[in-house]
């Protein structure tokens, strides 16, 4: 996609054609301003998108009419976009959390998982829970952190250890046994 718009002026009766860059534009029905390099969330991805360039399109294009926001994997119509605030937290492993996202959290201490929406208002405390944008991570996390190991599991690894017995072959296959892999 060009970074540049065409508009087209009268001028003496004669039309000449232009090019602007657009840095920022303000959408009327809201008041929202966006501008070049914003992050903005998309309706039909639900993702975090940053705007490359802006685009006007007239009635004669065969894209909607008005003012499209283009970013790395496509456009938008600027009625169908969402302006990201600034990240309120960071997920467990380092992923912005921004408002009105859905959040999974796993308790450090039992290993309850759920998710919240989260809001500015919402305290989060990662010395209780660890938080995650996708409930596969979060089940990821409980996986690799929560004790499994029953009492006779584990005196059957100390027994192991101490007669010489490969201890890491056993491992790797009781944890394939409790994740049902083959």
């Amino acid at each position: 996609g060009s970074t540049t718009c065409t508009t087209t002026k009268r001028r003496g009766g004669e039309n000449h054609e232009e090019f602007w860059n657009i840095y920022s534009v303000k959408r009327l029905s809201d008041g929202e301003v966006f501008t070049l390099g914003d992050k903005i969330k998309v309706y039909q991805h639900d993702s975090t998108k940053t705007i490359d360039s802006i685009d006007l399109y007239g009635n004669t294009s065969s894209m909607k009419e008005g003012i499209w926001l283009r970013y790395s994997t496509g456009s938008c119509h600027m009625a169908h976009v969402i302006k990201q605030t600034r990240p309120i937290y960071l997920t467990h492993d380092g992923k912005d959390i921004f408002p009105e996202d859905t959040v999974w959290y796993v308790n450090k201490e039992n290993f309850y998982h759920d998710y919240i929406k989260a809001y500015p208002e919402v305290k989060f405390n990662s010395d209780i829970r660890a938080y995650f944008l996708t409930e596969e991570e979060a089940k990821k996390y409980i996986i690799e952190n929560k004790p499994a190991l029953s009492i006779n599991e584990f005196w059957e690894i100390t027994w192991m250890e101490t007669s010489g017995f490969n201890k890491n072959t056993y491992m790797k296959n009781l944890v394939k046994q409790r994740l049902n892999l083959k």
